[in-house]
């Protein structure tokens, strides 16, 4: 850590000198080049500007000071893009692949060099900067240079990457000739599609964009509408040269267009559109003298600006004034100082506006007819913040409201119209300046803009004295429409008038003060003292409306009293005049009888056109069909059913089968339930058992079980039962007889006392003799000629002590072993002592008692393996592939054993563990010195059981034979078989010498033999069975159809690693079917009756004593392969044997053998 710390803040360079430099770069010297060969004319349009800002408002028509700091602040921010933008193209240039992959650093800036506070990442450095990989090779990097460190780091960000951005810039270049391509397309498409167009319309910014496009379209007539508010050198731009006529159509004495750079607009009048200077030019061009938007009087007060106007006829009558004030125009003057910010905004003048249109709406006009027109942004922000904060925009449901006030600053409105124009002039101060509203052009857009009502709102005696707004001024006073009071009056009767001003916050929403504009918003008592008297939609005189003209009500639905007389059933009944015949029902009330026999009470209405829906409310008469007929108790006209599951009448409850009450308890008649806490019938019932003969008393539903003491013996051992009188007794409550229990305790307390004694006499012998000795005997003495029969014993199963002969027999002496072995057995949890054998590859090469133990060891399981019978698949094992083979005896102490069909790692792997040290015992697995075990019996499913033991001292190696092959056992019965012909071989046992080795099928007929004694000895559940004593003859079926059939299919499986298993099955039938069975093999489509109870196919039996009772002369030993899903199981044994086994493929099976019995 403090290494890491030294290295963090005393060799890490200080990031932010890097980044600095890299801020730098960015802006670029291409930019630095930019600004000081522009230095001078840049300085000195930002000195006109600024005087422009300070010289006194007469001088200043042009524009105000916000406009000019707007424009300025525009023109700055979009100067120093341009030269970043023209520096970094430069670059690029120079560089580009360079740029590249600095950009795409940029874009994984989460890679971080170095940790803390000193992060660097690859935005850090300069584009500019090169990767050195010759600085990367130094091993002192603390002597670097401050600079030579930043490369450092620089480099670390590069490493292998150069591969990777050279794959990159690949790509992009593709991706860029794919976009380019796709443009192209696109274009063609798009002109494909353009040229049978008669008109093609765009923007003039769209034009510029798409230039090319439009040059190949070659238009020859270019029509531009609004062309007064059009830069010329956009339009210039725009146009081709296979333009042919120029048609601009504008108004030049409205708002000029916008220009960002003041130096532009000041020395070439840049705000000057082409329109407006072929105009002043001379240049020939038609005028429009007719407008049929405003009223007349509004376009009488444009005189000055359009001298020739003239109205459409009709125009004051399509356009009609509003109603709630006397004058279709208006100035509403006030004194309110202007507050001053980046923006000019009135707060007080806005109350002013917010009131009057809220006054309007109140007054019926829609609020899309309704446009407030405010002449400086900040206003219209002000305006629209008071507008929401008392409308708002969103509805309650949030779902916004699409008829809305729109307020707009002049500029933005020109070109749009509406019926009400409200004016916010804004500007009001003690300079008397009104700023860029002495723009002639802004007043006309300001006053063009109405249908039906103008208002202007500001302080009329400042634009009074100004030369652009004296003559409104001068025509409205004469007219008299100039005050600080709004005339208001109702929009009924105009000769209820009202003088009201606004000074108070509009925001104040309980507004006592009646000569405030928003009294007239707010109140709801009767300003106006008239009598409405509109006519209704029934346009009848007697009904007009009787109420007081304000507040404002609905005046379309009458709701004078008439009479009507229903047609159809002549009642006659009293309705308000809006309502409409087909909403109005006979409610007279009629007494009929309902289709049950029940009366009922309902509207005439209802008894004429709703019969169907009228439903009974009386209780239903019926009875259920239960047993106990209860009455129903639903409603009559609700739809129910009359069955006993239908009954829900409270009955007492009966248990099932004995019919017992159950006491203080109820349930319903159609789902009788006991309660959840006596579910069965505990009514006490005496009796005298039929079993035992002993009297008893139990519940009812209680079973049969005599509690007494056991009186018989039990059967394994004869000893008193101690069980209960009802239990077993094997397999009771209590399993072991105690005086069983008693005896082996006994048995094994002696067994221990003799293996203490044995210990004893060994450690006087150990005391003698120390060495491990192998001792050769004689094969002409009776311990040689005993063991020779041990092995013949172990080898009777299989034919391996045919081809197999003794060499020699070897007495292994050791007294350190029998030290261990009796010490171990006089602390074994049982006293079993076998003696058992082990089958090994190889002699005994080095005669020393660690490598005799480590030939017994087992390799692929941690303990020993023994068995008292060779095993199956051992022996298939030596005879196949080995030559010397060993036999070791050992006595083997089993103690207590467990008995497993299959093989359990929890018991026997990776399990030994120190136990019992007190004991003096060695590591055994840890369940089995839990469950007081000392070895496990596995019987599997084929061959004789095996033994296991996990320590040393319960082996007591005794003797080793030597075997020898006598002839070469790895031929396979095919092999054996080859030079034979199809068909059966059959063989005599009487007259065949089983000894002729040189005859393949002694061999053959061996294997047979062999097989089928050791599937005899197995214990089954048919072992009790009677099987013949002898075999007469053995056939040997070849059949080489029936063994390819086989042989493929088995080396299909082996090619796709299937799993599957090769066993000897039996099938027994009569003598006359064996020579179609051995010529055509078995065929499931011809299985007899009996052979489809567990389905179709063929059957067979791993138990000889089974198949036996189908055939008792002659039994077919097949071959069968055993694949999962194709075989079917019936019922297996304890051992993995099946009674049946079912196939229907044949080829998954073949005959090999016939007996004869």
């Amino acid at each position: 850590m403090k290494l890491q710390d030294a290295f963090t803040y005393h060799w890490l360079p200080d990031k932010g000198n890097i980044q600095k430099l890299a801020q730098l770069q960015r802006k670029g010297t291409t930019f630095f080049r930019i600004l000081s060969d522009s230095s001078d004319q840049y300085a000195a349009e930002v000195e006109d500007l600024s005087d422009t800002v300070v010289k006194d408002s007469d001088t200043t028509d042009d524009l105000d000071e916000d406009y000019i700091n707007e424009q300025l602040s525009m023109r700055r921010s979009a100067f120093d893009s341009d030269a970043y933008n023209y520096g970094a193209s430069r670059n690029k240039a120079q560089n580009g692949r360079s740029m590249r992959r600095n950009r795409v650093l940029k874009q994984t800036d989460q890679r971080s060099v170095f940790i803390g506070k000193h992060d660097f990442v690859p935005s850090d450095f300069p584009e500019n900067c090169q990767m050195n990989e010759e600085i990367l090779k130094k091993t002192d990097i603390w002597n670097l240079s401050e600079v030579d460190k930043y490369t450092f780091i620089y480099s670390v960000f590069h490493i292998g990457f150069d591969e990777s951005f050279e794959e990159m810039n690949s790509i992009l270049e593709q991706i860029e000739i794919q976009q380019r391509n796709k443009k192209s397309i696109d274009e063609t498409n798009k002109l494909r599609f353009l040229k049978h167009q008669e008109i093609v319309g765009a923007t003039i910014v769209g034009a510029s964009v798409h230039l090319s496009l439009i040059q190949k379209l070659a238009p020859r007539i270019v029509l531009v509408e609004e062309a007064a508010e059009v830069l010329e050198p956009c339009l210039v731009a725009a146009l081709t040269k296979s333009v042919e006529k120029l048609i601009l159509i504008g108004d030049q004495k409205q708002l000029k267009p916008q220009v960002d750079t003041f130096y532009l607009r000041k020395e070439f009048n840049f705000h000057i559109s082409m329109m407006e200077r072929l105009i002043h030019l001379g240049f020939p061009y038609e005028k429009l003298v007719r407008q049929g938007r405003m009223r007349p009087e509004f376009s009488c007060m444009l005189k000055d600006i359009y001298p020739d106007y003239e109205d459409f006829e009709g125009i004051a009558e399509k356009n009609k004034t509003i109603h709630c004030l006397p004058f279709s125009m208006f100035f509403w003057s006030h004194r309110f100082d202007e507050v001053k910010d980046r923006s000019a905004r009135n707060p007080g003048e806005a109350n002013m506006v917010i009131a009057l249109a809220l006054f309007f709406i109140a007054s019926g006009i829609p609020e899309d007819e309704i446009t407030i027109l405010c002449a400086y942004l900040g206003q219209v922000q002000l305006v629209r913040k008071l507008y929401r904060s008392l409308n708002p925009v969103s509805t309650p449901n949030g779902i916004t409201n699409q008829k809305q006030i729109s307020i707009r600053t002049i500029d933005e409105y020109q070109g749009d119209e509406n019926k009400f124009i409200i004016v916010s002039l804004t500007r009001s101060n003690k300079e008397k300046n009104i700023g860029f509203l002495r723009e002639v052009e802004r007043r006309c857009v300001a006053q063009s803009r109405a249908k039906c009502g103008l208002y202007f709102i500001g302080n009329a005696e400042m634009f009074r004295k100004n030369k652009t707004w004296n003559f409104v001024m001068n025509k409205m006073e004469n007219m008299k429409l100039v005050n600080q009071q709004l005339p208001i009056c109702c929009f009924r009767h105009p000769e209820y008038r009202r003088n009201v001003l606004q000074t108070e916050s509009i925001e104040k929403s309980d507004t006592k003060d009646k000569n405030q504009l928003m009294y007239y918003v707010q109140t709801k008592e009767n300003w106006c003292e008239a009598v409405c008297n509109e006519l209704f939609e029934c346009q009848i005189e007697e009904h007009r409306c009787k109420k007081l003209c304000t507040p404002r009500h609905d005046d379309t639905k009458c709701i004078s009293d008439v009479s009507y007389t229903f047609p159809r059933c002549k009642h006659t009944t009293t309705k308000k005049c809006f309502i409409k015949e087909k909403d109005l029902k006979c409610q007279v009330e009629l007494t009929n009888k309902l289709d049950c026999g029940h009366d009922k009470t309902t509207t005439c209405f209802r008894w004429t056109y709703r019969k169907s829906s009228i439903q009974c409310l009386e209780r239903c008469s019926t009875t259920y069909d239960c047993l106990a007929e209860h009455r129903c108790e639903q409603i009559c006209g609700q739809p129910h059913a009359h069955l006993s599951i239908n009954c829900t009448a409270s009955v007492d409850f009966k248990y099932p089968g004995c019919n017992h009450l159950l006491f203080n308890y109820k349930t319903v008649c159609n789902n009788p339930k006991p309660p959840e806490n006596q579910p069965y019938c505990e009514f006490q019932i005496k009796y005298t058992s039929d079993i035992c003969g002993h009297p008893q008393s139990r519940a009812c539903s209680a079973e049969e079980k005599c509690k007494r003491q056991c009186e018989r013996q039990r059967p394994d051992c004869g000893h008193p039962c101690a069980n209960i009188c009802y239990e077993p007794c094997i397999g009771g409550k209590k399993k072991n007889c105690d005086l069983c229990e008693i005896e082996h305790k006994r048995i094994l307390d002696a067994a221990k006392s003799a293996a203490k004694q044995q210990m004893e006499i060994s450690l006087r012998e150990a005391a003698n003799e120390h060495q491990f000795s192998l001792k050769e005997l004689s094969n002409d003495t009776d311990e040689f000629t005993s063991v020779s029969e041990k092995c013949r014993v172990y080898f009777s199963l299989y034919s391996l002590s045919r081809i197999c002969e003794i060499e020699k027999i070897s007495k292994v002496k050791c007294p350190s072993n029998d030290v261990n072995f009796w010490t171990y057995a006089s602390n074994a949890f049982g006293c079993l002592k076998e003696e058992l054998f082990k089958l090994k590859h190889g002699f005994l090469d080095s005669p020393s008692n660690p490598h005799l133990f480590s030939q017994l060891r087992d390799i692929q399981q941690p303990g020993f393996q023994f068995h008292k019978f060779a095993s199956r698949s051992s022996t298939a094992h030596y005879k196949d592939r080995i030559h010397e083979l060993t036999v070791y005896i050992a006595d083997v102490m089993l103690g207590d054993r467990i008995n497993k069909v299959e093989f359990d790692s929890e018991v026997s792997k990776d399990k030994l563990e120190m136990n019992n040290k007190k004991k003096g015992l060695q590591p055994i697995p840890v369940k089995l010195n839990q469950l007081k075990k000392n070895s496990i019996m596995l019987n599997r499913s084929q061959g004789p059981a095996s033994y296991f033991v996990y320590n040393d001292k319960q082996v007591l190696p005794t003797y080793i034979v030597h075997l020898k092959c006598k002839i070469n056992p790895s031929k396979s019965i095919e092999k054996l078989l080859k030079g034979y012909e199809d068909g059966e071989h059959k063989c005599d046992l009487d007259s065949f010498d089983l000894r002729d080795i040189s005859n393949p099928l002694c061999e053959v007929v061996q294997k047979a033999i062999s097989h089928y004694k050791g599937d005899c000895s197995k214990r089954s559940p048919y072992h009790q069975q009677e099987l013949p004593k002898d075999v007469k003859s053995v056939g040997v079926i070849v059949n080489r159809e029936c063994e390819e059939k086989y042989q493929a299919n088995k080396s299909e499986m082996l090619q796709l690693k299937s799993k599957f298993q090769e066993i000897y099955a039996y099938h027994a039938t009569k003598p006359e079917n064996i020579a179609s069975i051995i010529k055509t093999n078995l065929d499931p489509n011809r299985a007899p009756v009996h052979g489809n109870m567990y389905g179709k196919g063929c059957y067979f039996s791993e138990h000889p004593q089974f198949s036996f009772k189908y055939g008792k002369e002659t039994m077919l030993i097949f071959k069968l392969i055993l694949v999962q899903d194709k075989y079917t199981k019936v019922s297996p044994d304890d051992k993995g044997f099946c009674q049946q086994l079912v196939l229907q493929d044949p080829s998954l099976f073949k005959p090999q053998f016939v007996l004869y019995f």
